[in-house]
């Protein structure tokens, strides 16, 4: 985790360096101006979704991240937030399909957070599944659970790996797909979220075929009771203190480029 957040760091630092001593020297031009600030701004973004990810595990982890539940159709949530990704898939010739044994189904879940795993692990598909490829996301109604599989005939996890896949910080899994993850925390994240709804969800993969993620979720959940807020509202105090060390990790990294 240091690492990945001293990597946009030390790129942010170098980048505005280089800037300064062009400009002192009266050679920078805009053009080359507005590709640092480009390089810049990109890591800008990537250390603050960095942070948000670390927030966001931390509420978790500590039992105060809330849902925004709203009774919508899942089928269409799920079906948008795969398509928006369809322009990325065809830019590697990769064939994305949408498969359901239902056309609707309204349920209560929270939108953003059911947008976010799906587009997490398609967008990870697509990364590494070759130029030729398929990726599956096939949807099927059991009743009173809802079945969601995202596969691909991609790199692959090694098996020996599988297991801590979910983990916090875990960074044993298959180098290139760990990297595409981002912070390490991703997957973490989309374990949180589907636990969150009372679902679960797993992953079977073979190096050098393809990975299968299974979501499922109940077509209903449990909303947190007034006993319940009450206590997360008792734990949020603990979150201070993560945010704290979190303050004084970075004061420390701000002061230590590695340049």
């Amino acid at each position: 985790m240091s690492h990945e957040l001293r990597t946009p760091l030390n790129i942010i630092g170098s980048t505005q360096q280089l800037i300064t001593q062009l400009n002192n020297s009266g050679s920078i031009s805009s053009e080359d101006l507005s590709r640092y600030m480009e390089i810049s701004n990109n890591n800008q973004k990537k250390l603050v979704k960095i942070i948000n990810d670390l927030i966001d595990s931390i509420r978790m982890s500590e039992g105060v991240y809330k849902l925004f539940i709203e009774e919508k159709d899942i089928i269409y949530v799920i079906e948008e937030a795969a398509l928006s990704l369809n322009s990325l898939a065809e830019e590697k010739d990769i064939n994305l399909i949408i498969d359901t044994t239902i056309e609707e189904c309204i349920m209560k879940f929270d939108e953003t957070a059911i947008e976010r795993c799906i587009a997490s692990i398609v967008s990870n598909a697509i990364k590494f599944t070759n130029p030729g490829g398929e990726i599956l996301i096939n949807i099927i109604d059991l009743y009173s659970i809802l079945k969601i599989e995202i596969s691909d005939t991609g790199s692959g996890i090694d098996s020996e790996n599988i297991d801590n896949i979910f983990d916090i910080f875990s960074q044993n899994v298959n180098s290139q797909r760990e990297v595409s993850m981002g912070s390490g925390l991703e997957l973490t994240i989309i374990k949180g979220l589907i636990d969150l709804h009372n679902g679960n969800i797993f992953v079977k993969s073979e190096l050098g075929k393809g990975t299968t993620f299974t979501i499922i979720l109940p077509k209903t959940i449990r909303e947190t009771d007034e006993v319940q807020k009450i206590i997360n509202s008792i734990v949020e105090i603990k979150i201070l203190k993560h945010l704290c060390m979190v303050h004084r990790c970075f004061s420390y990294l701000g002061n230590n480029f590695i340049i």
